[in-house]
């Protein structure tokens, strides 16, 4: 008898492991971080699938054949011969009291393009995931502000995200998404959302001043190189290279 109840254990964890439906996984407030951020692609209740079909983002798909699998988890081995990751995840979640007026947000901080659908509607696309014809294009995430995000409390919602990424040429075994995949997709408030405007800003200004001092570097040394006769071509060098590093700031 109680080999029977073992085997039917290990069983039932074998397939919850590998196999099973998407699961609802209740959220609330005291799980964000002080600064008001839930990395929800590293809570556990995922499910996944690799391929590409638009109907997986459907609240009423069955999905008893996908597996347990987070998005802080995916890495290269999910590639095909090409060297490209694509699939499906998905999240039910429900929002518990504490979020009445209390506006979110989805924040994305890895560089596979994706995709994200909310109860089988696309909301939001970072980067190009190849769709329609168009080729892949991975997602730069830096000083991207948050997403407003409609979720109501105590209801239940499906979260699907589509993503593509490719192995990196110089490392094949490696994701370009891989060093930060754990942070791939957060839900976030109006804190977090004010500290990203603040970064973005910051960030401007930062950039914009050493533009400015970079083409003033490059105007000086073009003007040096047509003075001094004796160095001209060594200044004039220093000022194509210096030249080039303005426009690709610029860029």
């Amino acid at each position: 008898m109680i080999k029977r109840i073992l085997l039917a254990a290990l069983f039932n964890f074998v397939c919850y492991s590998g196999f099973g439906q998407d699961t609802t996984v209740v959220l609330s407030k005291k799980m964000f971080s002080p600064d008001e951020r839930l990395v929800i692609s590293s809570i556990n209740g995922w499910v996944f699938k690799p391929g590409n079909n638009v109907d997986w983002s459907k609240k009423s798909f069955n999905t008893s054949d996908w597996q347990h699998l987070r998005p802080a988890d995916i890495t290269a081995r999910y590639a095909d011969s090409s060297g490209l990751v694509e699939g499906w995840f998905r999240l039910r979640v429900k929002l518990d009291s504490t979020f009445f007026h209390f506006p979110l947000s989805l924040s994305k901080e890895t560089w596979a393009a994706m995709n994200v659908y909310l109860d089988g509607k696309l909301i939001h696309s970072y980067g190009n995931t190849g769709g329609i014809g168009k080729p892949f294009e991975e997602h730069n995430p830096y000083y991207v502000l948050p997403v407003p995000v409609q979720l109501q409390p105590q209801q239940e919602h499906l979260i699907a995200i589509h993503i593509v990424d490719e192995t990196s040429q110089l490392q094949p075994l490696m994701l370009p998404s891989l060093p930060r995949s754990g942070q791939m997709l957060s839900l976030t408030g109006a804190q977090y959302t004010t500290f990203m405007h603040q970064r973005a800003e910051n960030n401007a200004v930062y950039t914009a001043t050493w533009l400015f001092v970079s083409l003033l570097i490059a105007l000086l040394l073009w003007l040096l190189s047509f003075l001094n006769l004796y160095e001209k071509k060594i200044v004039h060098l220093i000022a194509i290279v210096q030249s080039l590093i303005s426009v690709e700031m610029l860029a």
